[in-house]
C-alpha cells in the first residue's frame, strides 16, 4: 500500500471528474457491481461489522490503476488525516488476518456509486470491517458526509509482519486521547453526569440506522462543563471528526456545530485509559 500514499495529495478539478475516470476504467462486470440507482435501498444500508458480502466493487477486484483512481475520489472529500486513517484501518485488517486467519480479508472493502455523477443527487460509499463512509452530492456540491465511521481493532497495533503499521501505533489516537483528557478533567459531580465507568456501551448507538435514533438521557450538558472543558470538547469534535473532511464541506460542518454548541452533550462509557475496556 505504501506506493499509494503518494497519490493522496493530487487534486480533482470537479467532484465528478475522478469518479468518471474510475467508472471508465472498469469492465462491464465491474460496473454492474459498482453502479446503483440513487434511490436503491442499499444506499442507506450501512454497517462496519465483518460481512461475507457487501454492496459495491471490492478492492480485490480492482487493479492498481483503478485502486489509485478510487483513492483520488476519496482524497477529494477527505483530508490527508481522513485518508490516512482510512488506509490505516485497512492495514489493520492485515494484522487481524495474521492473528485470526483468512476470515479477515483486507481486500474486502467496497466502493459503490449511487446515481448519475453531477446530475441532481448522487453519491458514493466506501465500506468494510471498521469503515463506513457515505457521501451525497447535489450536482458538484457535497451536501452530506455521514454516516462516517472509523474503528480500530486492536486499538493499539500488535507486533506483526503483515502491515506497514508499526507495533504500538494507534489509528484512533486523536479521538481517544482527547476524550480521555476530557473525562479525566471531570470533578466528582461531573463524573456522575457524563461518565459511566462500567463498559456497558458495547456498540455504536444508531448502528445500521439511516437516521439517528433517540439517545438516552445520560450525559453531561454543554452548560455543565467548565470553559476549558468546553474548549476541549470542541477540540475533540473538530480534530477527531470534522478534520477528517476537507474544503468547504468541513468548514460548513464546523460552523454549523459552533452555532449549536450549547446543545452538545457528552457521554463516556468505560475506563479512561488504554488498559481498560
Amino acid at each position: 500500500m505504501k506506493s499509494f500514499f503518494v497519490c493522496l495529495f493530487s487534486a480533482l478539478t470537479l467532484y465528478g471528474h475522478g469518479v468518471h475516470e474510475l467508472v471508465d476504467s472498469l469492465d462491464k462486470d465491474q460496473k454492474a457491481l459498482l453502479q446503483k440507482d440513487f434511490e436503491s435501498p442499499e444506499r442507506t444500508q450501512w454497517h462496519y461489522i465483518p460481512k461475507k458480502e457487501r454492496k459495491g466493487l471490492k478492492l480485490s477486484e480492482m487493479n492498481k490503476t483503478q485502486y489509485a483512481k478510487m483513492l483520488e475520489v476519496l482524497n477529494f472529500v477527505f483530508s490527508e488525516q481522513g485518508v490516512k486513517k482510512l488506509l490505516a484501518v485497512i492495514e489493520m485488517e492485515k494484522v487481524l488476518k495474521e492473528y485470526e486467519g483468512n476470515k479477515r480479508d483486507p481486500g474486502k472493502y467496497y466502493f459503490t456509486l449511487f446515481g448519475q455523477v453531477g446530475q441532481a443527487k448522487w453519491g458514493f460509499s466506501f465500506e468494510g470491517h471498521h469503515i463506513s463512509l457515505n457521501f451525497t452530492f447535489e450536482g458538484d456540491k457535497l451536501i452530506s458526509g455521514t454516516p462516517m465511521f472509523f474503528g480500530a481493532n486492536p486499538a493499539t497495533l500488535l507486533k506483526n509482519k503483515s502491515s506497514q503499521l508499526r507495533e504500538g501505533e494507534r489509528p484512533m489516537a486523536i479521538e481517544e486521547d482527547l476524550a480521555f483528557d476530557l473525562v479525566k478533567s471531570f470533578d466528582d459531580e461531573q463524573k456522575k453526569l457524563g461518565l459511566n465507568p462500567k463498559a456497558s456501551q458495547r456498540d455504536l448507538k444508531g448502528a445500521k440506522q439511516a437516521k439517528p435514533g433517540q439517545y438516552e438521557d445520560f450525559g453531561i450538558q454543554w452548560s455543565q462543563l467548565k470553559k476549558d472543558q468546553q474548549d476541549l470538547l470542541l477540540k475533540l469534535i473538530k480534530n477527531g471528526y470534522v478534520d477528517n473532511y476537507k474544503g468547504a464541506y468541513a468548514e460548513a460542518a464546523w460552523q454549523k456545530i459552533l452555532k449549536q454548541k450549547e446543545s452538545l452533550k457528552f457521554s463516556f462509557y468505560g475506563g479512561a485509559s488504554l488498559t481498560e475496556p
